[in-house]
């Protein structure tokens, strides 16, 4: 498995309040992924999904298993970061009611 979901990296309160909110979080988390463990091919944000939700592409697998280790119940901006292999089935597109 190469795809990697990673939850509660923003919410969507404070993404409304910044301006190039998204931009600057998908900026930081590339730099500071592929500095720490490797190469992304692809970043998705799933800006409207209430758990804050980041989805990576990993060239190799083993890059998306050091991920979920180095990652997995880390704290950013003050949250516990959820980070596991995507399950190929859930659609993080769409909004949950909380």
């Amino acid at each position: 498995m190469r795809i990697v979901i990673l939850k509660n990296l923003f919410t969507i309160e404070e993404a409304h309040k910044i301006p190039c909110f998204f931009e600057d979080l998908k900026t930081d988390v590339l730099k500071e992924i592929e500095e720490r463990i490797g190469k992304v091919i692809r970043i998705k944000i799933y800006e409207n999904n209430p758990e804050g939700v980041v989805e990576l592409k990993f060239e190799s697998p083993s890059d998306a298993s050091i991920c979920i280790e180095k990652m997995n119940a880390r704290i950013y901006a003050g949250r516990k970061i959820d980070c596991f292999f995507y399950d190929g089935k859930t659609d993080y597109k769409r909004v949950r009611c909380m």
